[in-house]
């Protein structure tokens, strides 16, 4: 889910409010003329290389305004007003990653019993339900077959050496998407002969993703079975 409660909406809102902000300020149109007319890239290559600076740009909003004042202050909000119980800034910056969705957990923590329970001693449930969401994160963890899978068999370095290989992977994919070559516009051309003249770009790209992320588990998974083959070996 992109929100949990209606101050994280907010929040989030805020993020995105100040990301098209940036878009009119820095003139993105500007921007992709001067790039065609004057670097000579095509339109697809000049969306690439925008939507790579405004990711670029959105990951410092995140990292040093969303999560260490946006979400707190929502947090603080939720505790205050949704559920009653009076929290300094202190521990509604120490607690609010239980009332928000992040990539590892899609679900979040509503608490709304707290409300039911005598105000002194809801900031004292607070911390011990804090505690325990912090001692049992496995618990919490959005689960998902594949993944799971990929944990089992690949090292916890071979884990994350995955997952930067995949993020270049999707980089790839997605210039070869809007460049219009490579295997999304194989996709795209198979698409115009089979559905009659009609080809859906997203497909081709979801479909190219897909292929590329099984094809570079497979071949991470096996390296990690050689290896360990090896390693028993001796």
């Amino acid at each position: 889910m992109f929100y949990s409660h209606i101050y994280d909406l907010f929040a989030k809102l805020l993020i995105l409010a100040l990301l098209v902000a940036s878009m009119f300020i820095l003139q993105v149109d500007q921007w992709q003329h001067l790039m065609i007319t004057h670097w000579g890239l095509r339109e697809g290559q000049t969306i690439f290389f925008i939507s790579m600076a405004f990711g670029l740009f959105a990951i410092p909003l995140l990292l040093f305004v969303y999560l260490p004042v946006l979400a707190p202050a929502a947090g603080w909000c939720y505790l205050r007003f949704s559920l009653k119980t009076p929290v300094s800034w202190a521990i509604a910056k120490k607690t609010e990653s239980m009332f928000r969705p992040t990539l590892k957990r899609l679900e979040w923590l509503p608490l709304t019993d707290l409300k039911k329970l005598p105000e002194e001693e809801r900031e004292a449930t607070l911390l011990t339900v804090f505690e325990d969401f912090q001692l049992n994160q496995d618990q919490y963890r959005h689960k998902h077959i594949v993944d799971d899978y990929l944990r089992h068999n690949l090292s916890k370095n071979g884990y994350i050496a995955f997952q930067i290989v995949f993020a270049l992977l999707f980089l790839w994919i997605s210039y070869d998407a809007l460049d219009h070559r490579g295997l999304p516009n194989w996709l795209n051309l198979l698409q115009l002969k089979y559905l009659g003249g009609k080809y859906y770009p997203v497909v081709s790209f979801v479909i190219a993703l897909v292929l590329g992320w099984f094809l570079l588990a497979g071949l991470f998974v096996l390296i990690s079975r050689i290896v360990k083959s090896k390693e028993v070996a001796q």
